[in-house]
Order: structure tokens, then sequence, then C-alpha cells
């Protein structure tokens, strides 16, 4: 598999232990106007602990809380985490395919675990 482009998120996402947190992570700056992410992302978490569901390429546009951007429709890939430890920090990263033949894109985004 070739090594992708990468993106790493600007801060921390903060979670409750008990909480269940919808995410979504924007991967439109390193696609190509045309360019959408396709098959299956895969999601890993160092070090074990949390959890994580559902991964899956948007098929809805996505409009997170924070900052009320949009990510489009194939633009971004969005998963569930829950559990953890309180005061642990984790890192997930998260690679896919896109729709140009071979090529691979990924990020890295911190998510600490709150008391």
């Amino acid at each position: 598999m070739p090594v992708p482009d990468s993106v790493l998120a600007l801060r921390p996402l903060t979670k409750l232990a008990e909480e269940v947190l919808p995410i979504a992570v924007d991967f439109t700056a390193l696609l190509a106007t045309t360019e959408t992410l396709s098959g299956t992302p895969t999601v890993s978490v160092s070090p074990a602990g949390l959890s994580v569901a559902s991964a899956a390429v948007l098929a809805t546009a996505y409009t997170p809380l924070a900052n009320g951007e949009v990510i489009a429709i194939g633009k971004g890939v969005s998963c569930q985490l829950s559990g953890g430890t309180s005061g642990s920090r984790y890192t997930l990263t998260i690679t896919c395919d896109t729709t140009v033949s071979g090529r691979v894109v990924g990020g890295k985004v911190t998510v600490l675990v709150d008391a």
C-alpha cells in the first residue's frame, strides 16, 4: 500500500469516558476538486482502550458544531468513539482510498478523555 498524503488535526478532541461521540474528519484539503474518498476507511487507535465503530466515508454533508463549516459528501470520514480511560490521550490514525487509482490519504487526530 502506498504512503498516504496526510493531515494532522490542529487541536485535540475531548470526550468523557462514558460518552459516545460521533466525529467527522475532513480530508478536503488533500483532495482534488472532483476527487472523493472511496471504499471503507481504516481507523486505528493507539494506545488501546478507546473504541471506534461505524467508520465510513460521509454519505451526506456534515456540519461540525464547533465551527459551522460543512464537510462535503465524499470528502470526510465519520465514526463513533466510545470508552477510554479518564485522563488518557489517544491517537486515531485514519486512512482511506480515493477515486484516483492507487491513491490513499490519511490523518491523525488526538483524543483526550476527560473525567
